[in-house]
């Protein structure tokens, strides 16, 4: 932890936002005392800052303490109906753009649901709903922004620049292998991929790393129409197209990430994938690979859940105090 001089202000404010990332870190609540530990704050600076966040709306007093003898020391814990981020999401069906914005509570958990823009999706239709998610929720103080391919870098700057909170951006499939890790703890440390087979446009992974999402270098991490299957991309739209050319496409990839990343898990995401699917898939994942390697195939028909689950996580991560600010 880096330290640096600030005013009292700042300090404040820095105070606070650990104080809410600890207590996001026990979903059933905490005394005070519990949360002076985790924070290396005093009781006093505790107890004054858990006053505003329940002021506020952003806390709230859960219960008592069980206690054997005396008065039960208060339970605090963040309020689930406030919500703290707001998510857009951006997909395309037959060619039709459609924005869905979200916000979420600090257990990233979502709180409203809504399709704010339908057609042509532009820059300042991006901007535009946001800043209606922003208006409508007082307390969101992130955000996150997925799309169905990298985004332009402008785009990413002006988002930032636009926004006086942070504001994270990143592929869907990157969002989407985060949220799965958040929603199966006994994985949060290993290796996965979830690979989404959208409709009608090339398949793309998101990796995961020893728990972290692999964006690479340039985030190009991830894009699997350019593996050297042996045919040309406009090939492969054709092959996705059919049950069989699916099913050998996907084996051939599950082949590919086993060997570069050799994942616990591979999670197959699309509409075309169906369960009567699995054994045809799995024979052929068989001959390409070792089964001592062989990686769980896990079906989902979607991965949206995952996704905003991820972009939830992703924009209260960006929210962390990077510093401790201490008063001379």
């Amino acid at each position: 932890m880096n330290h640096l001089g600030g005013t009292g202000v700042r300090l404040r404010q820095l105070n606070l936002e650990t104080l809410r990332v600890a207590l996001r870190e026990f979903p059933q609540g905490a005394t005070k005392q519990t949360l002076s530990r985790k924070t290396g704050l005093s009781l006093a600076t505790c107890g004054t800052l858990l006053a505003r966040l329940v002021e506020d709306g952003e806390a709230v007093q859960l219960a008592r303490e069980e206690s054997g003898g005396g008065r039960p020391a208060l339970l605090y814990g963040c309020n689930r109906k406030t919500a703290v981020t707001a998510l857009l999401h951006l997909e395309f069906t037959d060619g039709i753009g459609e924005l869905t914005g979200c916000t979420a509570n600090a257990q990233n958990e979502t709180v409203t649901r809504e399709t704010m823009h339908r057609g042509v999706v532009e820059s300042k239709d991006v901007i535009e709903a946001l800043e209606q998610l922003t208006r409508r929720c007082p307390h969101v103080r992130a955000a996150a922004v997925s799309f169905p391919q990298t985004a332009s870098g402008a785009l990413e700057m002006l988002l930032r620049e636009r926004f006086s909170f942070p504001v994270v951006v990143d592929h869907e499939a990157n969002f989407a292998v985060a949220g799965y890790l958040e929603s199966v703890p006994v994985l949060r440390n290993n290796t996965i991929a979830l690979v989404n087979f959208p409709a009608k446009r090339f398949p793309r992974a998101g990796l995961a790393v020893n728990g972290s999402v692999l964006h690479g270098r340039s985030g190009f991490a991830g894009e699997l129409s350019f593996l050297p299957f042996g045919i040309s991309r406009e090939q492969q739209k054709l092959r996705l197209g059919n049950q069989a050319g699916l099913t050998g496409q996907a084996a051939e990839t599950v082949a590919a990430l086993t060997s570069v990343l050799n994942p616990l898990q591979v999670i197959l995401c699309g509409e075309a994938f169906e369960e009567s699917m699995r054994p045809a898939l799995q024979k052929l994942c068989r001959e390409l690979v070792p089964a001592e390697h062989l990686p769980e195939l896990v079906f989902r028909k979607d991965c949206r859940e995952e996704c905003f689950r991820g972009m939830a996580a992703a924009a209260m991560s960006a929210l962390a105090p990077p510093v401790r600010l201490v008063e001379r």
